[in-house]
């Protein structure tokens, strides 16, 4: 990862346990990537230096901005954020830069920023978190603001079977004869973007079985039918 750059994947965590980013915004960062790269240097990041080409620039802007979302967190919770993340063997300093270079959008990235702070705050496991992240991972940010619509049953061409692919939503009930009639619902995966990366208030995804239309329940059946009637 980053081959030609020095050192930025050691440099990264300790800025990540260490650094003093209380100072930190996005304006600084904008000038950084804009006008005068000099202005990162206070924060232990040399864009001269370690960005030397379009994609290490990327990478170092979207690392940026997800250390401004870490500004949250008091410097305690911030050294805690590696050893917390550490899973199955893998550093959670290495998760977490291979998690920002494989996000397309600043905008995701500042949703994991929102993530880490959610499980470092025990609001998700370690396993939630990571669900959470893959699904971000794969779903287009162009569609990142449909996910709301699917806290009750719902389609859209063109957008439903992408964000079933990426793990974003589940089927909830099958229509009759055409695609377009099924209807789906928000992953608890999906769920926990929603609410602890966007901070958006959001309806539980409901866990019923899946429903088919125009087909009767055993409920339904139950009530409707006595004995006499089977016989």
């Amino acid at each position: 990862m980053h081959n030609d750059i020095n050192d930025l994947p050691n440099k990264a965590i300790s800025i990540i346990k260490n650094g003093d980013i209380t100072e930190l915004s996005a304006d600084i960062i904008e000038l950084a990537f804009s006008l005068d790269p000099s202005v990162l240097l206070k924060f232990g990041i040399d864009l001269n230096k370690n960005a030397t080409n379009i994609s290490n620039r990327r990478f170092a802007k979207k690392y940026c901005y997800f250390i401004l979302g870490l500004k949250k967190l008091n410097p305690l919770e911030r050294y805690n954020v590696i050893a917390d993340l550490k899973f199955k063997g893998n550093e959670g300093g290495e998760i977490l830069l291979s998690l920002i270079e494989r996000l397309d959008s600043i905008s995701k990235v500042e949703i994991l920023s929102n993530l880490v702070i959610a499980r470092i705050h025990e609001e998700i496991s370690v396993k939630e978190f990571f669900r959470a992240t893959s699904v971000l991972e794969k779903i287009p940010f162009v569609d990142i603001d449909e996910l709301s619509k699917y806290q009750e049953p719902y389609f859209q061409i063109g957008v439903t079977d992408i964000l079933f692919s990426s793990g974003a939503v589940t089927l909830s009930s099958i229509g009759k004869g055409k695609v377009e009639n099924d209807e789906y619902v928000l992953t608890e995966a999906a769920y926990n973007i929603l609410k602890y990366g966007l901070k958006q208030e959001v309806s539980r995804p409901k866990t019923n079985k899946i429903v088919v239309k125009g087909v009767p329940t055993f409920d339904y059946l139950d009530k409707t039918l006595s004995i006499k009637d089977v016989e």
